[in-house]
């Protein structure tokens, strides 16, 4: 059942699709999305600002697969998923040649519930509260030694929304290619981190939790009958 569910998840994915039906009342979206994070740890109740990736987090993919249901010619309702990511990496080189490198990955995955509200035939806008996890991997790669250090170090859940903006740009009757725009907030309480003299994730024992917001863009070919 996962391996039929995971091919229909990636068959929505390449053909980034929207269908509508029963006299386009029922849409089910699916798209490819690019997203950039702006992430903020908090300390005890404080807001570390000086985190040293917070401003880095500007390159990182995902999408959503979503069913909406119009309850007349404005107003819709609906829910979905959603998967984002992003990512940092740099590297440093050393006077005898040897070089280090660093990837960070940040993985916000969820479903959400989501209201939209017609502006006119082509125009929708759009809220949606979420619930996401939220996992982060870290990769150390040291150019003298075997093998590189890479594993998840911080997982966490919590609440967010999403406000959005969306266009239909018609191709004919049938074809029209859809763009999004929107903001997410997700605020995340940390459940585990990594142990470096376990050398494993463990439950964490202080009251941390991590902000992340930033913008995602969106694209997708819609296909109505």
């Amino acid at each position: 059942m996962k391996k039929e569910i995971l091919l229909l998840i990636m068959g929505l994915i390449f053909f980034s699709n929207s269908v509508v039906m029963a006299g386009e009342r029922v849409e089910f979206n699916g798209g490819v999305t690019y997203n950039n994070f702006v992430y903020s740890e908090i300390d005890n109740g404080n807001l570390n600002d000086d985190y040293w990736v917070r401003e880095s987090l500007n390159s990182g993919t995902g999408f959503y697969l979503e069913g909406l249901f119009w309850l007349g010619s404005k107003w819709g309702i609906g829910g979905g998923i959603d998967r984002a990511s992003s990512s940092w990496s740099s590297f440093e080189t050393y006077a005898d040649s040897s070089r280090t490198d660093y990837l960070s990955e940040y993985y916000l995955d969820g479903y959400y519930g989501k209201l939209s509200y017609k502006l006119s035939d082509e125009i929708r806008l759009s809220v949606g509260i979420s619930n996401h996890n939220f996992a982060e991997n870290y990769m150390q790669d040291n150019s003298w030694e075997d093998g590189a250090f890479n594993e998840a170090v911080v997982a966490g859940d919590g609440l967010g929304y999403l406000l959005e903006a969306q266009v239909d740009y018609p191709v004919n009757d049938h074809i029209a290619l859809m763009g999004s725009v929107g903001y997410r907030r997700a605020d995340i309480d940390v459940k585990e981190v990594y142990n470096w003299n376990e050398n494993k994730l463990v439950d964490s024992q202080e009251d941390n939790a991590i902000g992340v917001n930033g913008l995602r863009a969106g694209i997708n070919l819609a296909l109505k009958f």
